[in-house]
């Protein structure tokens, strides 16, 4: 699959998304990208895992590194509680230069845009030390291709939606999820959907129902105890 129309839109919360005209779905909620990221990965995943166990580092997988914004949040994170994150995320179809310049989000951080642009700029497939808190990895693959290298303590899991892509939201696909998942670990989406949540209990998870992002009623928690 190859995305040959991609153009920015603005949300209702008036920060920007992608929308992919071939599948007719945008890289998030219509609602509100900003308040969607804010709310499902970095309250309910980050604040969640940090409050809940007190790490000294984490590492974070996302599928899915898109637009940047849950990377950019992540960083924003291990900047204020000086907690030191190693993140790693894949996309198989990275933004063209046109499209992530032109990306600004308003997250109260003076230095928000800069370091969006950072994260898009460096080179692929290495580490790279942005701050004394934030090490960075992206790694142009699709999900299939990968293989974890290291157990990770949280996985955001920000695929298209099931219906869009149900093959990345199957029970082959979570069993790997939770192979790549430190004990505890916890994998966070926006997805509330009856089949996805089905193949992660089978997989092992314990699933958490959580009130979602504005908009949408549930998302889910799945934890690895």
């Amino acid at each position: 699959m190859t995305f040959v129309k991609r153009e920015i839109v603005i949300t209702k919360d008036g920060s920007p998304s992608v929308y992919v005209e071939e599948l007719r779905e945008a890289f998030h909620s219509l609602n509100g990208s900003v308040q969607e990221s804010l709310h499902t990965f970095v309250k309910e995943g980050l604040v969640h895992f940090y409050n809940e166990y007190r790490p000294e580092q984490m590492h974070l997988f996302e599928m899915g590194f898109g637009t940047g914004l849950n990377a950019l949040l992540a960083w924003q994170f291990a900047e204020k509680t000086r907690t030191l994150i190693h993140y790693t995320g894949i996309e198989a179809f990275p933004l063209e230069e046109v499209i992530y310049r032109e990306l600004q989000f308003d997250i109260a951080d003076e230095s928000a845009q800069e370091k969006l642009q950072k994260l898009h700029e460096v080179s692929w497939e290495t580490w790279h030390e942005l701050s004394d808190y934030f090490h960075f990895k992206k790694v142009e693959k699709g999900l299939n291709a990968y293989d974890f290298d290291r157990e990770h303590n949280i996985v955001f899991f920000d695929a298209f939606a099931p219906s869009v892509q149900p093959e990345l939201w199957s029970e082959e696909v979570f069993q790997k999820m939770y192979d790549g998942l430190s004990t505890p670990g916890a994998l966070i989406t926006y997805s509330a959907a009856g089949a996805p949540r089905r193949a992660m209990q089978k997989a092992g998870f314990w699933i958490a129902e959580l009130r979602g992002a504005a908009g949408k009623r549930e998302m889910t928690r799945a934890m690895k105890l």
